[in-house]
């Protein structure tokens, strides 16, 4: 699951349940395509996902994963000294 948070703390920036929806229905229709079943949403995953984003916020926005490895997961991080990402 994509959390387009960054390194927000809860409550600062919380994606609508639509754009969860539309990431998911992107995700499928690729999978679709070659013959991979299809994905759904997790509210649990989002809630794990989040907690860890909070954590990585109190510490400065460090970027460490997550040391449960419960999942996997991508950190991404952008600064404006290298540039935007397109």
């Amino acid at each position: 699951m994509f959390l387009p948070l960054g390194c927000a703390k809860a409550g600062d920036f919380i994606a609508p349940a639509t754009m969860a929806d539309a990431i998911t229905a992107a995700h499928n229709e690729a999978r679709q395509a070659v013959c991979v079943e299809p994905l759904t949403s997790s509210p649990q995953l989002a809630e794990y996902a989040q907690s860890w984003t909070d954590h990585l916020a109190s510490q400065g926005c460090q970027m460490v994963h997550h040391t449960e490895h419960r999942y996997g997961e991508n950190l991404f991080w952008e600064s404006p000294v290298f540039g935007k990402v397109r």
